[in-house]
């Protein structure tokens, strides 16, 4: 997981902030329980936002109680933790453990000895739990490793394009949503969201990571385009005009069909609405002005 899909904390209300907060500890618990100890530290904000959507999709079906209990990582601090009547964290935690050791895969093929060399011993570590959460999701493994397969050969194509090179990140999350509505009338619905959202998400990480990819040498569409001279980065007007413009048109798509699955009667719907319209309009501002990069992985102070 990235990063990047994040709430809006300054147009959050406590309330509905708190409740994102219990969420995300609860998912924190969940991969504690189900994957052991170590696996608490893939947690992340787009596995929390899958939580939420999950539970937000079910509508009023979803019901929710909290509780509260001392924190397995911080035993001096209280934290509460969202319980749903529905499988949206033990999903949610099931689909970060098989993307993060796929993702290990991808580490390995990428990065250079010592990197490659942490990512195979963190995949031995992982290969049990990822087994085990396949067993119980096995479409997700289907999923998942087939994006995997599909960006590896996407990778070989010299010089590819920025729509090609966002595919498999996108057809994964339009697959995965597609796979957690059993509304078959509102499937098409489903998938268009889950494929221009996960598109957003590939493409806020290459914007990121371009002058970072530029110097490594590694694969980003970006760097084909527009080369590898000192002066293409995104302080360069035509490069942030043309990132922006790539943002705002899959951001207008994610938006036209997330109001279209987006049910009215669901206590997480405050919670949904500000991250997908405030928190991922806000994180491709920051990303475009620069002062995002290297910190999308930095955790909100609990």
């Amino acid at each position: 997981m990235f990063g990047y899909v994040r709430p809006w904390k300054p147009d959050l209300r406590i309330d509905d902030f708190e409740l994102y907060k219990s969420v995300y500890c609860a998912l924190c618990e969940r991969l504690g329980k189900d994957y052991g100890f170590i696996a608490r530290f893939i947690l992340s904000y787009d596995a929390a936002f899958l939580a939420v959507a999950v539970s937000l999709f079910s509508g009023a079906d979803c019901k929710t109680s909290f509780e509260e209990k001392c924190c397995v990582c911080n035993p001096l601090k209280k934290c509460r933790y969202c319980k749903t009547n529905d499988d949206s964290v033990r999903l949610s935690a099931a689909f970060s453990v098989i993307s993060f050791y796929y993702k290990l895969s991808d580490t390995q093929k990428d990065e250079k000895f010592f990197k490659a060399a942490a990512a195979g011993f963190l995949k031995m570590i992982f290969r049990k739990k990822k087994n085990t959460a396949a067993e119980m999701y096995p479409r997700f493994e289907r999923i998942v490793s087939d994006m995997i397969k599909l960006q590896f050969e996407t990778e070989k194509i010299s010089h590819c394009s920025v729509d090609r090179a966002a595919h498999p990140m996108a057809k994964m999350l339009e697959e995965l949503m597609r796979s957690l509505t059993e509304n078959e009338a509102r499937s098409e619905d489903y998938s268009r969201f889950g494929y221009f959202f996960g598109r957003w998400i590939y493409l806020i990480d290459m914007i990121d990571d371009f002058v970072k990819d530029k110097k490594s040498g590694s694969f980003n569409p970006l760097v084909f385009k527009f080369g590898d001279s000192p002066e293409a980065d995104l302080k360069n007007p035509e490069i942030n005009e043309y990132c922006g413009r790539l943002l705002k048109q899959t951001l207008r798509n994610v938006y036209f069909y997330y109001r279209a699955v987006c049910p009215e009667d669901s206590v997480f719907r405050n919670v949904s609405d500000n991250i997908v319209f405030q928190g991922l309009f806000n994180m491709s501002e920051l990303v475009l002005s620069g002062k995002n990069s290297g910190k999308n992985h930095k955790k909100y102070k609990f």
